[in-house]
C-alpha cells in the first residue's frame, strides 16, 4: 500500500480548492480499487498506472481504510458539506 499523506491537520485542508478536496477524498478510495460509476472520476484515475479498479470491493471498501484514511475523508466531507457541496 502506498503511503500517500502525512498527518494532516484539519485546518490545512482550508487551503485546499473544491476539487482538491474531491480529488484527495476520492484518491483514498481509488488506492484502494474502488470502481468508480462516476465517469469522470473514473477517467481521472484511469489515467494512474497504480489504479486497478475491483468492483467487486465496492460494497466493503470502508472496511478495509485505515482510521487514518477514514479521519481525512470525514474531515473532507464536514469541509466540503461546509462549503454548501
Amino acid at each position: 500500500m502506498y503511503h500517500y499523506y502525512y498527518e494532516h491537520k484539519k485546518e490545512e485542508l482550508n487551503d485546499l480548492s473544491d476539487f482538491e478536496l474531491m480529488f484527495l477524498r476520492n484518491y483514498v478510495y481509488a488506492l484502494h480499487g474502488y470502481e468508480f460509476q462516476n465517469e469522470e472520476l473514473f477517467a481521472i484515475f484511469s489515467m494512474f498506472s497504480w489504479y486497478y479498479p475491483q468492483g467487486w470491493k465496492n460494497e466493503t471498501i470502508d472496511d478495509e481504510l485505515s482510521e487514518k484514511e477514514k479521519q481525512l475523508i470525514n474531515d473532507i466531507l464536514e469541509l466540503e458539506k461546509s462549503r454548501g457541496e
